[in-house]
């Protein structure tokens, strides 16, 4: 009956709040007496102690009512008749072997999967079908707003499930483009998920039928640059060994972005990279706004029926008849010089506040407005602040030191984010990260936010902190780089140009020290070579000495015996 539970906790205020009511009027008595003595209904004819107790108890009624209106109070049902506005979104899910590698825990498909579901979760008004495709494409669920049809096919979903192997996207394209109901392309687009890994079919003349359909392609990289081994499963799931060559060498599954970004060019679209980070799929969508929203056929669905009216307007009319009932001249005038008063309207003020902001919030479907400005921490790395959900609650993380429960709070910022948000958002994971020290995935977001990216100022900052990143790493040259995009942007950045300099300087230290690494290294090598070669004149020197005096040695013997003969 009623869904807010929890707010029932409010009834241990109660208590209290009729304490403070028996003190006010306590302190209230007191101070008459002093003031008019045994005279009290002449000199404060508007001095009434029962009128003090009902107050008390008409506030702590209406109070009990405003508790029950905020835990929603819901019974019977309603029958409500809503059109959706939205896009038709079919998502190809490449199911090929390589997307067991687990580069992206746990894996590549399974990250795919719950980024899907994550998507599916968000309930915006879109109609969404999926495909799964390797060497051939089978569609399993057509466009729909039935999000729990398309749950249940999801999870069936395997590598290698289909019977033919390999990556054929040109097949997977073609027949996600032929699966929609009609040919209006504005509201339609197509989300390809991926490692775009040996795509396979004629590729080129593909591209050139999905640029004549007009259909929007997304495409969404699933995948390290570096890769990892494809594991071989059993019946049970098991792992028995790893993906061999001819050669008997390893086959390294690594993310191929350059084809899908391809795609992604040939329609106007753009192209992201998984990071595994929660909601990572839903901003990237939620971002699109090339794609139009046309409003969809009327639908009818029963819910509960809201009553939190039958209490909250009891509660109003009982507030007001506890203000009336504490009005008066006099009474006003001592209620002025009495502190617990004072507190004592502040908190009905409050309440009142409480009740119309709380209705509001708790029963209002629109969205919360967003507060966007830039603060930047001082010559170091450069934080923004983007929405007040997770984004907000985030960055007052970052400042303390929290780096980690920062990252948990961005990842759960559910606002609707644009591109440029998007990639403050992403921007700030990247600072995250980066003081974490976690200087692979810094660079991720940092490559990311670049790609939604339209503000210079936050391309400037972007580019900034990802030459820190490099240094970090000791990698002066692309440090260097970064700096020098920074202030190409913004040619007021003395940082940037401080750092450029450093950078710079570090650079050529580290090229010298390579340079004289290698010489020593060619040192050794020729020392080594050369000591081979003492050690060889050497040893036959001592062979041939050997020799000489072993023949001595023999020439001498042989004297003696031909002497003695000789004797005797």
């Amino acid at each position: 009956m009623f869904e807010n539970k929890f707010m029932f906790f409010l009834f241990i205020l109660i208590p209290f709040i009729m304490i403070i009511f028996i003190l006010e009027i306590i302190s209230y008595k007191k101070r008459a007496k002093i003031i008019a003595g045994s005279n009290i209904n002449k000199i404060m004819p508007y001095y009434s102690e029962n009128r003090n107790y009902l107050k008390m108890i008409v506030y702590v009624i209406a109070f009990i009512f405003v508790i029950l209106a905020l835990a929603r109070p819901k019974w019977g049902i309603e029958t409500i008749e809503a059109s959706f506005k939205g896009r038709d979104i079919l998502i190809i899910l490449d199911t090929s072997y390589s997307m067991a590698v687990k580069d992206i825990p746990p894996s590549r498909l399974d990250s795919a999967k719950f980024a899907i579901e994550e998507l599916l979760k968000s309930e915006n008004g879109d109609r969404i079908g999926l495909m799964v495709f390797s060497g051939s494409a089978e569609l399993l669920v057509p466009i729909t707003t039935d999000y729990s049809s398309i749950a249940f096919f999801l999870e069936s979903v395997y590598p290698d499930m289909l019977d033919k192997d390999g990556t054929n996207i040109s097949n997977a394209l073609l027949s996600g483009i032929s699966s929609f109901q009609d040919d209006e392309p504005r509201n339609k687009m197509i989300l390809l998920i991926t490692d775009g890994e040996d795509l396979q079919g004629e590729y080129y003349s593909t591209l050139n039928k999905i640029k004549d359909a007009a259909i929007k392609i997304f495409t969404v990289g699933v995948g390290t640059k570096n890769g990892e081994p494809i594991p071989m499963k059993n019946n049970k799931g098991e792992i028995e060994g790893y993906m061999k060559d001819q050669s008997g060498n390893y086959v390294i599954s690594k993310l191929d972005e350059k084809r899908l970004v391809e795609i992604a060019e040939a329609t106007n679209s753009s192209y992201m990279r998984m990071t595994g980070n929660k909601n990572d799929l839903r901003r990237f969508v939620d971002s699109i706004d090339s794609v139009e929203k046309q409003e969809n056929s009327k639908e009818k669905y029963e819910q509960k029926k809201e009553h939190y009216d039958i209490f909250l307007i009891p509660a109003l009319i009982l507030f007001a008849i506890g203000f009336i009932l504490g009005e008066g001249k006099f009474f006003n005038r001592l209620r002025k010089t009495s502190f617990l008063s004072t507190i004592f309207s502040l908190m009905k003020i409050s309440l009142i506040i409480f009740i119309l902001f709380s209705s509001h919030f708790l029963y209002s479907n629109e969205p919360a407005d967003e507060t966007k400005d830039i603060s930047n921490d001082i010559k170091k790395d450069k934080i923004i602040k983007d929405n007040l959900n997770g984004g907000f609650f985030g960055n007052r993380e970052f400042k303390k030191g929290n780096y980690t429960n920062a990252l948990q709070k961005y990842s759960t910022a559910d606002n609707i984010l644009k591109e440029n948000d998007l990639a403050k958002l992403y921007y700030n994971m990247g600072n995250s990260y980066y003081k974490l020290e976690q200087f692979d995935k810094a660079k991720e977001n940092f490559d990311n936010a670049l790609l939604f990216a339209k503000d210079d100022s936050l391309k400037s900052q972007i580019y900034y902190n990802q030459g820190l990143n490099y240094f970090k790493q000791q990698n002066y040259s692309q440090s260097k780089k970064m700096f020098k995009e920074s202030i190409l942007i913004n040619e007021n950045d003395d940082d940037a140009r401080y750092n450029y300099e450093i950078v710079s300087i570090l650079e050529k230290k580290q090229q010298q020290q390579q340079q004289q690494n290698q010489q020593q290294n060619n040192n050794e090598q020729e020392n080594n070579e050369i000591n081979e070669k003492d050690k060889e004149d050497m040893l036959k020197a001592l062979e041939d000495k050997e020799k000489k005096e072993n023949r001595e040695q023999a020439e001498r013997n042989s004297q003696k015996k031909s002497g003695r003969s000789k004797y005797w």
